[in-house]
């Protein structure tokens, strides 16, 4: 049970350490191209974030949305903040920015919208993996020493952490 442990405190490593090289990479390239995306929602970097940008993949795109379509959109992506939240991101979004030229869009537009689904499939496998090794934690016979443990906290990933790391 320790070795499965260890390799699921493993991979949500790994996992979070690629989805942090691969937002990096989509930060820059938004930057380059359409700075209005970075900036819509407070973090990029969640499902509904990651989702806009593939649905509306250019500044062109998003240029046609009105308040209604937006927020149409936010619902059918299951975005849970006030209507205070969704009004400002919205604004957000209409802000002016500096226009990248057509060849820059072209140049990294396929780029974004490849880093944007290649996130959404590793944030919703990091969920799986975490709670998967949550479950394996409950189950290890020593879960409760490791529990009691100070500095711990509530963490979801620091218990199974130092469990998997001390029973080598």
């Amino acid at each position: 049970m320790t070795q499965q442990l260890r390799a699921k405190v493993s991979l949500v490593l790994h996992l979070t350490q690629t989805i942090c090289r691969l937002d990096n990479r989509l930060q820059a390239v938004l930057s380059r191209y359409y700075p209005a995306a970075r900036h819509v929602f407070h973090d990029t970097l969640t499902l509904v974030g990651l989702r806009f940008l593939q649905a509306f993949p250019t500044p062109q795109a998003a240029t046609g949305l009105t308040r209604e379509v937006f927020s149409e959109f936010v619902r059918t992506q299951h975005y849970t903040r006030s209507e205070r939240l969704l009004v400002a991101a919205y604004a957000r979004l209409t802000q002016p920015y500096p226009a990248a030229a057509p060849a820059t869009i072209a140049a990294y537009q396929e780029e974004a919208g490849l880093l944007a689904g290649l996130l959404e499939r590793l944030l919703q496998h990091k969920t799986t993996q975490l709670k998967a090794m949550q479950r394996l934690f409950g189950q290890h016979p020593d879960r409760e020493l490791f529990a009691s443990l100070p500095g711990t906290g509530d963490s979801a990933k620091r218990r199974p952490r130092a469990l998997s790391q001390v029973w080598r």
